[in-house]
């Protein structure tokens, strides 16, 4: 009971359950628990209940394969991931399905609206085009406005600064 306690602390100080905590109640809330120890199965199951509710998360979820020090970076830069691939931040990936479906804007009007701010269309284009191959995205770079190219290439070069200090 006493790994227990320092489990549970240590879980509400970090806001979430972690991946190990979690398979550790998977194999408790097991049948045989439940039939041998149902007084014992009811508390752990309400407990569990309200943390899962309280974080958001659930048992059925899949284990985060990143370890603890890549997760604490990647929370600090603001990345996430989904099936190992960086994840655009919700605004962006917004803008980007919203432009996308849409006809495509006038290279010839983007790049001179990103000229007026001193970025270049061709630069502003490719880490656009790259980051959305990246997160998976099936966007067209080419249709997308001045101002999402260049919040593209700038979440781009900000991914490539994360990449460099990332744990192993």
């Amino acid at each position: 009971m006493e790994e227990d306690a320092g489990r549970s602390a240590w879980e509400q100080a970090q806001g979430r359950l972690s991946d190990e905590g979690l398979a550790w109640y998977r194999e408790q809330l097991n049948p045989a628990f439940e039939r041998d120890h149902p007084a014992e199965f009811a508390a752990l199951k309400a407990s569990v209940d309200r943390a899962l509710a309280a974080s958001g998360q659930s048992l059925s979820q899949e284990p985060d394969g990143r370890s603890i020090p890549q997760q604490e970076h990647d929370r600090r830069y603001g990345i996430t991931y989904e099936n190992n691939a960086p994840q655009l931040p919700s605004d962006l990936s917004n803008a980007v399905q919203h432009e996308a479906e849409y006809q495509p804007s006038d290279p010839h009007e983007i790049a001179a609206q990103l000229a007026n701010i001193g970025r270049s269309y061709r630069d502003d284009y490719a880490a656009a085009a790259r980051l959305l191959q990246q997160t998976g995205s099936k966007a067209d770079a080419s249709k997308l406005s001045a101002q999402t190219l260049a919040n593209l290439a700038i979440f781009s070069d900000h991914l490539a600064r994360h990449a460099t200090g990332r744990p192993q």
